[in-house]
């Protein structure tokens, strides 16, 4: 929308936006008022302009923050507030483009293990000795800033990241010859956000296509600073109650539980694990098939696109008429949903069917007992697998859910699989006996996981707004920040 519109829906007495854009529009209000900060610029454009409010004479669009309600709160106030949002331009720069295409180049030629570490938690790459020395004798032809060991070595593990941790499909899309970043909260594609430090032109560099503009940082805050200067705030979400510590110690927020207004019905059922994604899939397919069968819409829930398609291909092969919403079909989620509620209507999407979906049955559909929601997501809290779950049997509606799992392989490929319990290892993880001890242990596993996982972002959240406090006392020259 233009400025012109944007003004106008602020103008209205309630207006629906999302997060982004309203922290967005604050950011470009915040750089217009820098470039009018002399307050005798602003007395010459009133009388140039007279009966013309300041706001409309320097092009604001917002007037002030006063009330902000929040849907699906914790989304906003937590999971997508772990790294700021930044405000960039974009500016070519053709030595730095060539420097990270001979980054990406060295990063290929170091061994793995031996050169360097991956931690997939939290996507980044590290440099050892025998790395280090490496580099040093890679680079050593190579003049400019090749000859500086700390920048050379934030390149290349940056390239590192780019080239073994973010993932096709998963973390981003190859579409138009552009590459798209998939948000990973909600797995829609954002077209528009790019990621920063070079590492967008390096995943672009390797998929071979043509680099994007390098940018750089015009402004930038985060969701906690932002969302602290309205005058009022409240939110509400079916997932507040784990995260009431920290809305309380960040936000000032105290959680209030509102019961159901119906009782619930939901059944859940008894956690699987598998060997394989192969066997998972399989599985899968054929537990969505049987119980549309018998009348029932069933909602797979997946990782990434490439599972997806992968559950997919297996329930075409079974001759069972399904549909797929993930972000490379995000212009026909409104259809999807909107079918997904039919009786036998089987539905394997990623994230984007979680959070804020509500998926209405028809009457056969509950005659058959409600929607079932079959989870094979690694979802890194257990907010989200609860999330998912609550697509099934919503205001008093019938309906039932289950969660499946891989066994997992190296923790690098993926950080939130159930590790293997030490003991009973002869054990079949395939078969659904559910009551042995191997799986009871998995599913503490996974909930250990989730657990250190929560608090390793929480961290980094705090870590986050300690950074903005610290920015604000650094810059604090006329007396305490706002």
């Amino acid at each position: 929308m233009p400025p012109l519109e944007r003004r106008r829906g602020y103008d209205a007495d309630v207006t629906y936006v999302t997060a982004r854009e309203v922290l967005a529009d604050f950011l470009r209000d915040r750089l217009l008022l820098d470039k009018l900060s002399d307050p005798t610029q602003r007395r010459i454009q009133s009388l140039i302009h007279p009966g013309v409010t300041q706001r409309r004479l320097s092009g604001l669009v917002l007037r002030g923050l006063h009330t902000a309600i929040i849907d699906e709160a914790d989304s906003i106030l937590l999971d997508e507030a772990e790294v700021p949002l930044i405000l960039s331009r974009g500016v070519q720069q053709a030595a730095r483009r060539a420097f990270l295409w001979q980054a990406l180049a060295l990063a290929r030629r170091l061994r793995p293990g031996h050169d360097y570490l991956l931690h997939a938690a939290d996507r980044h790459a590290a440099l050892r000795p025998e790395g280090e020395e490496r580099l040093a004798e890679l680079a050593a032809g190579l003049g400019g800033p090749w000859q500086r060991p700390r920048y050379r070595r934030e390149a290349v593990q940056t390239a590192l990241a780019g080239l073994h941790l973010y993932r096709r499909d998963a973390h981003y899309l190859v579409r138009d010859g552009e590459i798209v970043v998939l948000d990973e909260v909600t797995g829609r594609a954002a077209p528009g956000r790019v990621w920063s430090r070079g590492l967008h032109t390096l995943i672009a560099l390797k998929e071979g296509l043509a680099p994007p503009d390098e940018t750089e940082t015009v402004a930038r805050t985060s969701f906690q600073r932002f969302f602290r200067r309205y005058w009022r705030l409240g939110g509400l979400s079916g997932t507040l109650w784990e995260a009431r510590v920290e809305l309380r110690a960040v936000y000032g927020l105290p959680v209030c539980r509102i019961p159901l207004h119906q009782p619930g019905r939901r059944r859940t059922l008894a956690p699987r694990v598998f060997d394989q994604p192969e066997t998972l899939y399989e599985a899968a397919a054929a537990r969505a098939d049987a119980l549309a069968a018998t009348g029932r819409p069933v909602l797979v829930g997946t990782d990434s696109v490439a599972a997806a398609e992968a559950v997919a291909a297996r329930l075409a092969a079974r001759g069972r008429a399904h549909q797929v919403l993930h972000a490379r079909h995000d212009a026909d989620e409104a259809a999807v949903v909107a079918a997904a509620g039919r009786a036998g209507q089987v539905t394997v999407a990623t994230r984007m069917a979680g959070r804020g979906t509500d998926i209405t049955l028809d009457a056969a559909a509950l005659a058959a007992g409600g929607l079932h929601v079959l989870n094979c997501q690694h979802n890194p809290s257990r907010r989200l697998d609860r999330q998912l779950a609550g697509r099934a049997a919503r205001r008093g509606q019938p309906g039932s859910a289950e969660h499946w799992r891989c066994r997992p392989g190296s923790p690098e490929a993926d950080p939130f699989q159930v590790p293997a319990p030490s003991a009973d290892k002869d054990t079949p993880w395939n078969t659904p006996t559910t009551a042995s001890a191997s799986l009871r242990l998995a599913a503490l596993s996974l909930r250990w996981q989730q657990w250190c996982e929560e608090r390793r972002r929480a961290a980094l959240r705090a870590a986050l707004v300690a950074q903005d406090r610290d920015s604000d006392a650094r810059l604090a020259f006329s007396g305490p920040p706002d």
